[in-house]
């Protein structure tokens, strides 16, 4: 063993310098020999010793077991003692000090060496077993992700931050609980777990659970546990890291709905295609009869009544089914009509006053129209038969809500102040990345019965109705129109009541003088 440098403690002179021969005979360096334990403790200020080899009994003050533990506290060094006490109590007080040495008087030159270099070397031990410690609880507590310890019985015993952050609690709400206690299904969470803890073998692979925030809200996470074993392989508990999945879930969430609109965007283009195509072909057919009975009715003599009421049937219903066929050219977006510069709050206040008589006895329409809203490039005509199409919409929706009073439709228009895909409810129609410039916006809202998912999932296919079959082309013509006008639909619903349509359109793009 290398020389150390030792502080010796004894308040008996002729010991003290018998203790400083034996130590030198050693090889060990004696750079103090103090009586009292506060002399030792004021030259520790500017001296650092090795070791501190101190009697227990020191006379007044502090004795030598109050001296050891302020030396670890203060300094962390190595202490020995050299005592001829060695009864149970003081034994007890002598482990409790942290003491690394124990040696009774008298004892040999081979034992003293003995104890120093055992107490030395169990010193450095617990140092480096402590460093480790600090290591391995630095490294749990700030791991980024959760880990937690439960005994045998299923409770915690250890908690990092990152899963108190995660779950809202604080250590002292967990520690000593039973970790089902955490868990949204707590019933079955407590057999599984008892299950693992009574086999004492854990499967690593990881899997999906759900615990509990202190708020109530359920935290859906990647759970991996792990066996905690002695050094002899007996089995104490288990290690569990979880990791916050909630995020990875939105975007999940988000994508799916993405897909879904998009594959909806697909049908609703097919359907639109072969729409376009059909009213095409028809309206060519419509007109040949249209012609020929127009022709028949003229060569007909006016005395000829039953024969010219036929006819004027014909031509009567000719007109209805090219109405019929001219929206559905309006669903495929083949109808664009002539486009000039409309404020999309003048076609709400213009639409509104035709449609106060139909709502009369239905719903109240509260109006929420921005002043000042630039330009968009539309078509006047199609944009009030939009704002038409999805007010009556919304009067369905809230027929039975205790008449005019319990009715509620709200028409807004504005100008999109921050665009984000799906922050407005789920996108039923995108016109494309979204260029450069402002947009504006028309929304419809009602507190009507809302919408399931079967039911937004064909909310603009062609004649599909709630109320029945074969209705008509009204939210089909809605998405033809906003098609035409390079817009989007986003809609926000749900079964438990009130929908919301909203139309981004961009606006007239103006040049800077």
């Amino acid at each position: 063993m290398h020389s150390l440098k030792i502080f010796i403690v004894e308040d008996e002179r002729i010991v003290a310098l018998d203790l400083q021969n034996r130590l030198a005979r050693l090889g060990h360096e004696i750079i103090g020999n103090f009586a009292s334990a506060g002399e030792t403790l004021e030259r520790m200020k500017t001296l650092r010793p090795d070791l501190v080899l101190t009697d227990i009994k020191l006379g007044a003050g502090m004795d030598g077991i109050e001296l050891a533990r302020a030396v670890r506290e203060q300094y962390g060094l190595p202490v020995v003692f050299a005592t001829a006490y060695s009864d149970d109590q003081t034994l007890a007080r002598v482990k409790a000090s942290g003491a690394c040495g124990f040696i009774t008087k008298p004892f040999t030159d081979a034992e003293l060496q003995a104890t120093i270099e055992i107490g030395v070397h169990e010193h450095d031990l617990a140092a480096k077993l402590e460093q480790s410690e600090r290591q391995y609880r630095r490294l749990f507590d700030d791991a980024p992700v959760g880990y937690h310890e439960i005994d045998l019985m299923g409770n915690l015993v250890r908690v990092n931050r990152a899963e108190l952050e995660m779950l809202g609690y604080t250590a002292a709400e967990m520690i000593g609980r039973p970790v089902w206690e955490f868990l949204r299904e707590s019933g079955p969470a407590r057999e599984m777990i008892a299950g693992k803890l009574s086999k004492g073998k854990i499967n690593p692979r990881p899997f999906e659970t759900n615990y509990l925030r202190r708020d109530g809200v359920s935290l859906p996470v990647l759970e991996k546990d792990y066996s905690i074993c002695s050094g002899n392989g007996e089995f104490l508990g288990i290690l569990s890291t979880i990791q916050d999945l909630s995020l990875l879930k939105e975007e999940q969430a988000k994508r799916m709905s993405l897909e879904a609109s998009l594959r909806r965007a697909e049908k609703l283009e097919s359907l639109a295609a072969m729409a376009g195509g059909l009213a095409h072909e028809l309206n060519n057919q419509l007109m040949a009869v249209q012609g020929n009975a127009a022709l028949a009715l003229l060569n007909q003599s006016p005395d000829a009544g039953e024969a010219r009421e036929y006819l004027q049937n014909v031509l009567t219903a000719c007109q209805r089914s090219t109405m019929v066929l001219k929206q559905l050219l309006v669903c495929a977006g083949m109808d664009k009509g002539e486009f000039s510069p409309v404020n999309l709050s003048e076609i709400a206040v213009d639409t509104v006053a035709s449609l106060k008589e139909l709502a009369a006895g239905n719903a109240k329409l509260h109006l929420r129209l921005e002043k000042n809203l630039p330009p968009i490039n539309g078509n006047a005509a199609q944009l009030k038969q939009l704002f038409s199409i999805l007010v009556a919409n919304s009067l369905d929706a809230v027929r039975g809500k205790g008449g005019g009073t319990g009715g509620i439709i709200q028409i807004e228009t504005g100008i999109v102040r921050r665009h984000k895909n799906g922050s407005n409810g789920e996108i039923i129609l995108r016109a494309g990345p979204s260029a450069p410039g402002r947009r504006c916006y028309l929304s419809v809202t009602d507190n009507g019965h809302g919408m399931d998912a079967a039911t937004r999932s064909k909310l603009f296919d062609p004649f599909f109705s709630t109320k029945g079959v074969g209705r008509g082309l009204g939210l089909s013509a809605a998405l033809g129109i906003v098609k035409n006008h390079a817009g989007d639909i986003m809609v926000k619903t749900a079964s438990d009541g009130g929908t919301t349509v909203r139309i981004v359109l961009p606006c007239v793009k103006t040049g800077r003088k």
